[in-house]
């Protein structure tokens, strides 16, 4: 009785021993999964880390499986009771399996015993190494470069090749390849960055493409902005046109005034001419937006006119100036004398904003203009002698001289020219004509003689050299006209009209003869900007063409005063003012097929030639 009782009551403490051994068990004695955690999403490699917190069996290694595979060899037992390895894994779920013999001393005087836990997780698809472009956007001048860098997040042990792909535009190159061409950027063992270069071509906004096997791609935008070099003129009042010399430009630029967009003509990728707009006055920065960039800011002075027009007349003997306000009552304002002019056929006469400068037989004389128009002697320098009568341009800085056998670059400093270079020319026996021109960023002066048309970089006056020279013109036996538009030259000689391209070396002849009336003793040419409406002088009268394209057409013509002694011709809008040797007439050519004689007004008789100019 008494020893069932003891066993009775001994039945119930091995029940609890049993329930907290299994307890502690559960507890204490467990390989712990720390990472990868329970149903979590990770990048490969995946970083798994074991611990335990009781000893392990000696002669055992942890025990590991993923999805049912042993990689138990993976992972190296350390002695604070971890363990860990990193693993390559591909996309996807997966099962992590953690076990081993584990001591656990609450149990049977203490022993080992067998445990594991289980984790599954998903390992998401890595973005991988990738490639990285800046600055984005990477802003360049047209003309010019700038450079860019290519970098690797991760530097590759044998080197990369990148390839640069422009897309969406053709206004840039990259590194020095052919504008819209990719090009290659190499980065060497380990190397995580490299410099690679960006010229602007024409305005306008693209993106470059950078890839590399094993890479994610980047991309990056390019902006190409216009760049305007310079304005010629540099002042002048609203009406008045205006040559913009620059890099980039492309079809649809538009120049602007301030805020205010100008009637605006291209030319080519380096000229755009435009009208000042109205009812500005002062100072406005001028800019061009083309391709959807603005350019840099350049100055324009923008001048309150006196009597407007005033136009300018040079004869064998003088110069007048007179008042046009009124069409078809033009009044004089004043006679200046001026050097003698013997024995030619041209007496070239330019008003450079500022300055009015004569060109006679022998040299070149400046003068000065006021508000109202009135004309008072500057100075005076000799020049090459040329018995026909000499041509002449000039700008805010410079004046070119053309006579018969050269061509003569002068400084303009205050209101005295100073000679800087001379070049001989082709001959003309029957006078000249001359104009400035910007082709390539080059400064050139054009000359017309009586059998073509040649050009002459005058970048730098003191070296002047001869660019090309057509000698395919009509032969001219009365002499020479010549008016620059952008990169076109216009020649108007005793037979008729032709338009050049200045752009190659040799001036190309773009519109074939067209034949106008016969010029006894003098021609002339001028245009409008958008060349719409391109007049020629003749010693009877004028005529009124159009260029579309390479096509010239005669628009119409009027006879006025013959003129024995040369002729020369100008215009303001739709007005048009030619000099003869006893006067100026003045025309209205709105309606081109119906034009109209406004007025003629008396001026010094002229023995040898006229010179006209317009403010």
């Amino acid at each position: 009785m008494n020893t069932t009782r003891v066993q009775s009551q001994w039945w119930f403490p091995q029940f609890l021993l049993s329930v907290l051994c299994a307890t502690l068990l559960a507890s204490c004695g467990v390989v712990n999964i720390q990472t990868p955690a329970r149903d979590s999403h990770v990048n490969s490699p995946v970083a798994v880390n074991l611990n335990w917190t009781a000893d392990m069996q000696a002669g055992t290694n942890v025990e590991v499986t993923l999805d049912g595979a042993d990689i138990s060899n993976l992972f190296q037992v350390t002695g604070n009771r971890t363990a860990s390895a990193s693993i390559v894994m591909t996309p996807g779920l997966h099962t992590l399996v953690a076990g081993g013999n584990i001591y656990c001393w609450y149990c049977s005087g203490g022993s080992y015993s067998h445990t594991s836990t289980t984790a599954s997780f998903t390992v998401d698809v890595s973005p991988g190494p990738s490639i990285s472009l800046s600055p984005n956007p990477l802003n360049v001048d047209a003309g010019t470069s700038a450079n860019g860098t290519v970098t690797l997040s991760s530097p590759s042990p044998g080197g990369v090749s990148v390839t640069l792909t422009p897309q969406g535009s053709g206004s840039f190159k990259l590194n020095n390849s052919i504008a819209g061409q990719p090009a290659q950027v190499t980065l060497g063992a380990n190397q995580a960055s490299a410099a690679f270069s960006v010229t602007g071509v024409t305005a306008g906004s693209g993106t470059v493409q950078a890839t590399a096997t094993g890479f994610s791609p980047a991309t990056s935008t390019v902006n190409v902005k216009p760049v305007i070099v310079s304005l010629s003129p540099t002042s002048g009042a609203p009406g008045s046109s205006v040559t913009v010399n620059g890099r980039g430009f492309v079809p649809g630029a538009s120049v602007r005034f301030g805020q205010t967009a100008a009637t605006t003509t291209f030319m080519s990728a380096t000229v755009l001419n435009a009208a000042v707009p109205s009812n500005l006055n002062g100072t406005q920065n001028v800019t061009v937006l083309a391709g959807g960039q603005t350019s840099n800011q350049v100055a324009f002075s923008i001048a309150t006119a006196g009597p407007s027009p005033v136009v300018f007349r040079s004869s064998s003997t003088d110069v007048q100036s007179f008042n046009f306000t009124t069409p078809g009552a033009a009044s004089l304002i004043s006679t200046q004398s001026a050097t003698a002019s013997p024995g030619s056929m041209v007496v070239g006469l330019t008003f450079n904003g500022t300055l009015l400068v004569r060109s006679s037989s022998g040299n070149v004389q400046t003068f000065n203009v006021n508000g109202a128009g009135q004309i008072t002697a500057a100075s005076a320098v000799t020049a090459t002698l040329s018995p026909v009568g000499a041509a002449v341009a000039a700008s805010s800085n410079l004046v070119v001289r053309a006579s018969a056998t050269d061509i003569q670059v002068f400084s303009l400093t205050g209101t005295t020219p100073a000679l800087q270079g001379t070049m001989s020319a082709a001959s003309s026996s029957t006078g000249t004509g001359v104009d400035f021109a910007v082709v390539s960023g080059q400064s050139l002066a054009v000359r017309g003689y009586s059998g073509g048309v040649e050009t002459f970089n005058i970048t730098t006056p003191t070296a002047i050299t001869l660019r090309g020279n057509n000698t395919g013109g009509g032969l001219s036996s009365t002499g020479v006209g010549i008016r620059v538009i952008g990169t076109l030259a216009l020649r108007a000689y005793s037979n008729g009209l032709e338009v050049y391209d200045l752009t190659p070396t040799t001036p190309n002849r773009i519109a074939s003869n067209v034949t106008g009336g016969l010029s006894g003793t003098g021609v002339a040419v001028t245009s409008d900007v958008q060349l719409a409406r391109i007049v020629r002088a003749t010693n009877s009268g004028i005529e009124v063409y159009q260029l579309s394209g390479t096509t010239l057409t005669k628009l119409g013509s009027m006879n006025g005063t013959l003129s024995p002694t040369g002729v020369a011709v100008a215009m303001k809008g739709t007005r048009v003012f030619r000099a003869h040797s006893s006067g100026v007439e003045e025309y209205d050519i709105s309606a081109p097929s119906n034009i109209t004689l406004a007025g003629n007004t008396p001026a010094t008789l002229s023995s040898t030639g006229v010179g006209i100019a317009v403010r």
